[in-house]
């Protein structure tokens, strides 16, 4: 504010509501100039901070390899996704997904196919999954989606859909395409299960099934 009032309440009330700064009139040129120069480096420094930290965010909570999410992240969300379920019950469930024979790629291929394989999984889910959906590599060769307002049957055609794809792909190596098969396990929230951990424990437990 640039004022030539020089009531020092009302300079306290503009600051608080969010002034940067008051200069009362009569004023100096290069002093107006110099303040504002400061003023504006004050403001490109506090966005800069703001993307930084959102960046550091999204570095924290995603899968270098993949570029999808990891398992903190898809832990938060499933406790978020799980509260939002019960308190409006509303359905929700999880697909555990993991590549069978991986250690057999990374032996027969190099670790560079097996990362590659890893990458082009990690891209048929991305496909496959839905805005509300949440998923993400939960470690290894083991991936976990949370599937907003889904119901069982849904989380089965779901995951099938996704079985069937990965099969069909063949995912580009140095060594040529390399095939691979998912097998997976389903869970769905029901009024007797009481954390989302044992969510996960229900749909790992049917993966190793399938397995």
């Amino acid at each position: 504010f640039l004022s030539a009032v020089t009531d020092h309440d009302r300079r306290a009330r503009l600051l608080r509501g969010g002034a940067s700064d008051s200069i009362t009139k009569p004023f100096h040129a290069a002093d107006l100039v110099a303040r504002l120069e400061l003023h504006l480096k004050l403001v490109r420094l506090q966005r800069e901070l703001i993307q930084k930290n959102r960046l550091l965010e999204q570095l924290s909570t995603t899968d270098p390899l993949t570029g999808l999410r990891n398992r903190r992240y898809l832990t938060e969300m499933l406790a978020v996704e799980f509260l939002r379920a019960q308190r409006h019950r509303t359905p929700l469930s999880v697909v555990m997904a993991d590549i069978d024979h991986f250690k057999a790629v990374n032996d027969r291929h190099g670790h560079a196919a097996g990362d590659a394989v890893l990458e082009g999984v990690a891209g048929v889910l991305k496909r496959s999954m839905r805005g509300s959906d949440h998923g993400g590599r939960y470690g290894g060769e083991e991936f976990l989606l949370v599937l907003a307002s889904a119901e069982a049957d849904g989380a089965r055609i779901f995951a099938e859909r996704l079985r069937q794809e990965v099969e069909e792909t063949g995912f580009a190596s140095d060594s040529g395409p390399i095939h691979v098969t998912l097998s997976l396990g389903i869970a769905s929230l029901r009024a007797s299960r009481e954390t989302p951990g044992d969510l996960v424990a229900e749909a790992d437990d049917a993966l190793y099934r399938a397995k």
